[in-house]
């Protein structure tokens, strides 16, 4: 179902800034904030959230209420359209917001939509996923399925159905997949080209953008922040990495970040509180069960 495995091992150990860095790096006087355009969520700064793309998703958390829950588009393949539909509702009604987890760079023979992708869309399959393929990000119009729907057509249908549901936002998975071992040439202009015109669609229809990790130890953090409306973190703490998401906070976007592996909560807490990042700790099966969140402790 997702890809934790491939996507929780960073490509790179950037050394992470000390947390007083950090610190004067986010409150220097004058920064810019940056304005928000379009008529989509722009969430702002996040303080709480709850990643669960297992089947059913309980609403509200065993910590209690949380500002997002990022969920699956069609319940993990459990869950019909009409139910996740009510429980976005209900996620709405309680003053929170619903962010879908979509993956756009793999294909996946288990999704409802598996059989529209043209096999050369298909390249190598993911390591430890065997059901699941990346596809060829690169053919956005091109090499139609057996039905005639395209790469972007399809991705369209995933993102209309998000809306549908009542969803404000897209995390999107697999998007930066040009440093694996894909069986394509891809490019970090390639990626950059893909997530562009991903962001431009969701935005169109109205849905907010969270980008899925991304800090590869280049310029693509820097070059799609502009775009996003937020990020999605794995493991940023436990890989000290995590102040190559300044760029965020600065831009006063949220950082939803997850733990998967014992950390010591008070010290990480009291840093991503400062930061500020939307940090929790979880089973790596993201079944809903939180360890521990930090968002808790500021209550």
């Amino acid at each position: 179902m997702t890809k934790l495995s491939a996507r929780s091992l960073p490509r790179s150990r950037l050394a992470a800034l000390s947390f007083a860095l950090v610190a004067a790096l986010l409150v220097t006087p004058g920064l810019a904030h940056s304005k928000p355009a379009g008529h989509w969520w722009h969430p702002g700064p996040l303080s709480s959230w709850q990643y669960d793309l297992d089947w059913p998703v309980a609403v509200p958390t065993r910590l209690g209420p949380v500002q997002a829950y990022d969920i699956d588009w069609d319940g993990s393949g459990q869950g019909t359209e009409g139910q996740v539909r009510e429980l976005v509702a209900r996620i709405r009604s309680e003053g929170g917001h619903a962010i879908c987890y979509v993956d756009v760079g793999a294909w996946e023979n288990y999704r409802p939509d598996a059989s529209e992708y043209s096999p050369k869309l298909l390249g190598a399959s993911m390591d430890g996923y065997p059901d699941e393929r990346y596809v060829d990000i690169r053919q956005w119009a091109d090499d139609p399925g057996p039905g005639g729907a395209t790469l972007s057509r399809i991705l369209a249908a995933r993102f209309e159905r998000c809306k549908s549901e009542g969803f404000s936002g897209v995390e999107t998975d697999i998007d930066d997949s040009y440093t694996d071992n894909t069986g394509f040439p891809l490019t970090l202009g390639d990626e950059v080209t893909f997530d562009t015109r991903v962001a431009n669609l969701l935005h169109s229809l109205g849905l907010a953008w969270f980008l899925k990790n991304g800090i590869n130890g280049d310029s693509f953090i820097t070059d799609m922040e502009p775009l996003a409306d937020g990020t999605v973190n794995e493991q940023c703490w436990q890989y000290q990495e995590c102040s190559a998401l300044v760029p965020f906070v600065k831009a006063h976007k949220p950082v939803l970040n997850v733990e998967y592996v014992p950390e010591d909560e008070a010290s990480i807490c009291r840093q991503a509180l400062a930061f500020p990042m939307a940090t929790m700790d979880t089973d790596v099966n993201l079944e809903g069960d939180l360890n521990w969140a930090c968002w808790a402790q500021s209550h």
